[in-house]
């Protein structure tokens, strides 16, 4: 595989629409919709709107006490119905959707997530009694073991994906019934693809068993065949309140029950399984930059192309014709900056060059970028989901 020619870039989300994007174009909306979520969250931690305070909870993984709070706006319904999703009730998921049944502008997409629901009280379960599992780092993306049914296949552990992914003939295979009715709409690397969902009976890796998770069935064959990709897990849609540590340099990763003490705060943009941080450039500007384990090679987005376009410090090369591999092939024309060093609240990353991207699973927000597998190289990834805190660190491995 050429890899200055083919990189995989995988991220999925849901196309729920951000109503308040819209519904207010001053204050800390503003400043949410801009990437700027530091900030947003900081105004709307008092405030008395609870739509607001919904948002404020829902970004911060606090999706039970979103569920208490009271109102019947449509924004504030919606970002409930994510909370209900996103904490595995599926009984107020659906009471939720129901109440926004009454707005002709309610997303579509959250009725059929409801639908695969079933309404229980609890759908995606999940014991965590912690393990470890390796992966070779030489593909640079973690591909892990995951057992189902007694068999064992390979996965992409990818903080990119807001669902868990199932290649279609696994899924026939193990006889798992898609709903045709239960369709969401997957913004991708190369587009908007409509894509059914059905229930995993069990999955288990690394010490961890998850029981009736919703996942998305989809062709996986645009991924390299030597890789034997079988699906791709959403940590973030599974891993609440334990800890995952990705060891680029062991090819390890461990998950277990224990807490960071210390780290850099990490957000579920608009509530959804994807986790970003505040990073950029040495000596440029702050943007949001997602965590994509999933994805080869980190990627600036336009919007932080034209912030550092007339800077001394960013140096591009000519648009090249470039093939993307992930749900769907395609080709786009894009640029690279090079020799940039991005920068976190703890650590900076120098690279030989970075891509310029926009693409569709961008859009839900302001992005500045995302970083990917170049950034974790011989470094060690450790991400707390009970207090959305990160590190990024050299490993010990020589």
């Amino acid at each position: 595989m050429n890899q200055k020619k083919v990189f995989i870039v995988f991220a999925l989300f849901i196309s729920v629409s951000c109503s308040s994007k819209s519904g207010q174009q001053n204050g800390s909306l503003n400043y949410y919709a801009r990437g700027n979520i530091e900030k947003a969250v900081e105004m709307m931690a008092d405030s008395n709107d609870n739509s607001e305070r919904a948002l404020v909870f829902i970004t911060k993984g606090k999706f039970i006490e979103a569920l208490a709070l009271e109102g019947n706006s449509r924004i504030l319904l919606e970002y409930k119905s994510v909370a209900a999703w996103r904490a595995g009730r599926g009984d107020l998921m659906c009471q939720t959707v129901k109440r926004l049944r009454a707005f002709k502008q309610a997303p579509a997409d959250l009725f059929q997530m409801a639908k695969i629901t079933g309404c229980r009280r609890d759908f995606r379960r999940v014991v965590i009694k912690g393990g470890e599992v390796r992966f070779d780092p030489k593909f640079g993306i973690p591909i892990i073991s995951v057992n189902i049914s007694g068999n064992t296949y390979n996965f992409i552990f990818d903080t990119g994906a807001e669902l868990t992914t199932v290649d279609e003939k696994l899924l026939k295979e193990m006889k798992v019934k898609t709903d045709p009715e239960a369709v969401v709409k997957v913004k991708s690397n190369v587009g908007v693809l409509e894509m059914p969902m059905g229930l995993m009976e069990s999955m288990i890796f690394a010490g961890v068993e998850i029981r009736d998770l919703p996942v998305i069935a989809a062709n996986l064959s645009g991924f390299p065949a030597f890789l034997k990709i079988s699906g791709i897990l959403s940590p973030s849609d599974i891993l609440r309140g334990s800890t995952a540590e990705l060891d680029y340099s062991k090819g390890t990763l461990r998950i277990a029950n224990k807490p960071l003490k210390s780290g850099q705060n990490f957000f579920y943009p608009w509530g959804r399984a994807v986790i970003a941080v505040k990073a950029g450039v040495k000596n440029g500007p702050s943007a949001l930059f997602r965590i994509d384990t999933g994805g080869r090679r980190s990627i600036f987005t336009k919007h932080y192309d034209n912030l550092m376009y007339s800077s001394p410090l960013w140096k591009t090369t000519s648009s090249e014709s470039r093939k993307v591999v992930g749900l769907k092939s395609g080709r786009r024309k894009i640029r690279a900056v090079l020799s940039p060093e991005i920068c976190t609240t703890s650590t900076c990353i120098k690279f030989k060059s970075v891509l310029i991207d926009t693409t569709s699973a961008d859009s839900l927000i302001t992005y500045g970028g995302k970083l990917g597998a170049d950034a974790f190289r011989s470094r060690i990834l450790t991400m707390d989901y009970k207090s959305m805190k990160l590190t990024l660190t050299n490993s010990t491995v020589n």
